[in-house]
């Protein structure tokens, strides 16, 4: 699928369902803090909080860059914008 000249070969991935928060302290264990509608989960089980920064990672590398990104943005506002017209 392509829009404004972009691809999504990369598909859905599973934090597109909500907010995830990864929370680092000096003296304490990190947690994760996953939020979604209606909802909201405070994270502290090891293994669960490595899993988060698995899947936080994996979703940046399947992003594109911060200026495609916003290339993007202003493509589909222009489409937007010239479909009102």
């Amino acid at each position: 699928m392509t829009l404004a000249g972009q691809t999504f070969d990369a598909g859905a991935h599973a934090l597109l369902e909500g907010m995830l928060y990864l929370l680092n302290f000096r003296e304490a264990a990190p947690i994760a803090y996953a939020e979604g509608l209606y909802t909201g989960n405070l994270i502290d089980d090891p293994a669960l909080v490595g899993a988060c920064h698995t899947d936080y990672a994996l979703a940046l590398g399947d992003a594109v860059s911060h200026r495609k990104s916003v290339a993007l943005v202003r493509a589909i506002a222009e489409e937007h914008e010239h479909a009102q017209r």
